[in-house]
Protein backbone atom coordinates (compact mmCIF):
# COMPACT_ATOMS: atom_id res chain seq x y z
CA UNK A 1 0.00 0.00 0.00
CA UNK A 2 1.43 2.95 -1.20
CA UNK A 3 0.72 6.51 0.85
CA UNK A 4 -0.24 9.45 -1.28
CA UNK A 5 0.95 12.75 -0.50
CA UNK A 6 -1.30 15.34 1.43
CA UNK A 7 -2.45 17.85 -1.47
CA UNK A 8 -1.99 21.35 -1.07
CA UNK A 9 -5.93 21.82 -1.61
CA UNK A 10 -6.65 19.27 1.24
CA UNK A 11 -4.62 21.16 3.22
CA UNK A 12 -6.51 24.28 2.51
CA UNK A 13 -10.12 22.90 3.31
CA UNK A 14 -8.61 21.88 6.65
CA UNK A 15 -7.59 25.69 7.44
CA UNK A 16 -10.86 26.89 6.04
CA UNK A 17 -12.80 24.41 7.97
CA UNK A 18 -10.81 25.08 11.84
CA UNK A 19 -11.75 28.50 10.78
CA UNK A 20 -15.04 28.37 10.25
CA UNK A 21 -15.26 26.38 13.27
CA UNK A 22 -13.40 29.09 15.22
CA UNK A 23 -15.99 31.77 13.87
CA UNK A 24 -19.05 29.98 15.05
CA UNK A 25 -17.26 29.39 18.54
CA UNK A 26 -16.41 32.99 19.48
CA UNK A 27 -20.00 34.02 17.55
CA UNK A 28 -22.02 32.21 20.07
CA UNK A 29 -19.31 33.50 23.03
CA UNK A 30 -20.15 36.90 21.68
CA UNK A 31 -23.87 36.28 21.55
CA UNK A 32 -23.68 34.71 25.35
CA UNK A 33 -22.22 37.48 27.17
CA UNK A 34 -25.32 39.83 26.53
CA UNK A 35 -27.64 37.57 27.43
CA UNK A 36 -25.48 36.51 30.88
CA UNK A 37 -25.22 40.07 32.06
CA UNK A 38 -29.15 40.88 31.46
CA UNK A 39 -29.76 37.85 33.24
CA UNK A 40 -27.29 39.16 36.38
CA UNK A 41 -28.86 42.55 35.91
CA UNK A 42 -32.98 41.44 36.26
CA UNK A 43 -31.41 39.42 38.96
CA UNK A 44 -30.19 41.83 41.21
CA UNK A 45 -33.37 43.96 40.56
CA UNK A 46 -35.24 41.15 41.92
CA UNK A 47 -33.45 40.68 44.49
CA UNK A 48 -32.68 43.80 45.90
CA UNK A 49 -36.64 44.61 45.62
CA UNK A 50 -37.05 41.01 47.51
CA UNK A 51 -34.97 42.23 50.31
CA UNK A 52 -36.50 45.92 50.20
CA UNK A 53 -39.66 43.66 50.90
CA UNK A 54 -38.45 41.87 53.52
CA UNK A 55 -36.67 44.69 55.54
CA UNK A 56 -40.19 46.46 55.10
CA UNK A 57 -42.46 43.92 56.61
CA UNK A 58 -39.56 42.54 59.48
CA UNK A 59 -37.72 46.09 60.39
CA UNK A 60 -34.09 44.25 59.69
CA UNK A 61 -32.22 43.35 56.96
CA UNK A 62 -32.28 39.59 56.03
CA UNK A 63 -29.44 37.85 57.16
CA UNK A 64 -28.85 36.06 53.84
CA UNK A 65 -30.65 35.97 50.59
CA UNK A 66 -32.14 32.62 51.40
CA UNK A 67 -34.21 34.07 53.72
CA UNK A 68 -36.09 36.54 50.94
CA UNK A 69 -39.02 35.66 48.80
CA UNK A 70 -40.94 36.40 46.15
CA UNK A 71 -38.06 35.19 43.79
CA UNK A 72 -38.71 33.24 40.29
CA UNK A 73 -37.55 30.06 40.57
CA UNK A 74 -34.86 30.62 38.38
CA UNK A 75 -33.86 33.66 40.07
CA UNK A 76 -33.31 31.21 43.48
CA UNK A 77 -31.51 28.66 41.47
CA UNK A 78 -28.85 31.47 40.69
CA UNK A 79 -28.84 32.84 44.52
CA UNK A 80 -25.09 31.01 44.60
CA UNK A 81 -24.19 33.52 41.86
CA UNK A 82 -24.07 36.01 44.04
CA UNK A 83 -23.03 37.58 47.04
CA UNK A 84 -24.87 39.40 49.90
CA UNK A 85 -23.42 41.29 52.36
CA UNK A 86 -25.72 43.15 54.88
CA UNK A 87 -24.22 46.29 56.32
CA UNK A 88 -25.29 48.16 59.61
CA UNK A 89 -28.26 50.20 59.39
CA UNK A 90 -30.22 50.22 55.84
CA UNK A 91 -27.82 49.53 53.03
CA UNK A 92 -26.24 46.07 51.71
CA UNK A 93 -23.93 45.29 49.48
CA UNK A 94 -24.40 42.85 46.09
CA UNK A 95 -22.05 41.31 44.03
CA UNK A 96 -22.01 39.64 40.70
CA UNK A 97 -19.89 38.45 37.78
CA UNK A 98 -20.49 39.75 34.37
CA UNK A 99 -19.13 39.17 31.43
CA UNK A 100 -18.99 42.15 29.09
CA UNK A 101 -17.95 46.11 29.95
CA UNK A 102 -20.96 48.04 29.79
CA UNK A 103 -20.81 49.75 26.30
CA UNK A 104 -23.17 52.33 26.65
CA UNK A 105 -21.13 55.06 28.50
CA UNK A 106 -22.66 58.20 27.31
CA UNK A 107 -26.28 57.13 29.52
CA UNK A 108 -25.40 58.95 32.53
CA UNK A 109 -25.27 57.30 36.06
CA UNK A 110 -28.42 57.64 37.61
CA UNK A 111 -28.87 56.60 41.50
CA UNK A 112 -33.02 56.22 41.63
CA UNK A 113 -34.27 55.25 44.98
CA UNK A 114 -31.15 53.52 46.70
CA UNK A 115 -30.54 51.47 43.90
CA UNK A 116 -27.60 51.60 41.80
CA UNK A 117 -27.69 51.93 37.74
CA UNK A 118 -26.36 47.95 37.69
CA UNK A 119 -26.10 48.34 34.04
CA UNK A 120 -22.98 50.31 33.79
CA UNK A 121 -20.37 47.75 34.81
CA UNK A 122 -16.97 46.54 33.98
CA UNK A 123 -16.02 42.70 33.40
CA UNK A 124 -15.38 40.42 36.58
CA UNK A 125 -16.88 40.49 40.00
CA UNK A 126 -19.12 43.64 40.95
CA UNK A 127 -20.35 45.35 43.96
CA UNK A 128 -23.23 47.33 44.09
CA UNK A 129 -24.23 49.34 46.96
CA UNK A 130 -28.09 49.54 47.76
CA UNK A 131 -30.21 51.68 50.55
CA UNK A 132 -33.12 49.91 51.82
CA UNK A 133 -36.23 51.92 50.09
CA UNK A 134 -38.42 51.93 53.78
CA UNK A 135 -38.32 50.12 56.80
CA UNK A 136 -42.25 50.26 58.19
CA UNK A 137 -42.75 53.19 56.08
CA UNK A 138 -39.12 55.02 57.29
CA UNK A 139 -37.72 56.65 54.41
CA UNK A 140 -34.13 55.72 53.75
CA UNK A 141 -31.30 57.13 56.05
CA UNK A 142 -34.25 57.57 58.92
CA UNK A 143 -33.93 55.93 62.25
CA UNK A 144 -36.36 53.06 62.45
CA UNK A 145 -38.61 53.56 65.52
CA UNK A 146 -37.49 50.27 68.03
CA UNK A 147 -40.03 47.92 69.20
CA UNK A 148 -40.49 48.66 73.06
Amino acid sequence: MTKRPIQSYQIFFVILGVICIAAIVSNLMLRRVPAHDATVESDLSAISNAIDSYASTQSILPAQLSDVSGLSPATQKRLSDYTYTPNIGDSYQLCATFLGKDISTAKPYTVASGAPDTSRHGIGRICFQYTVQAINNVPPGRPVPQAQ
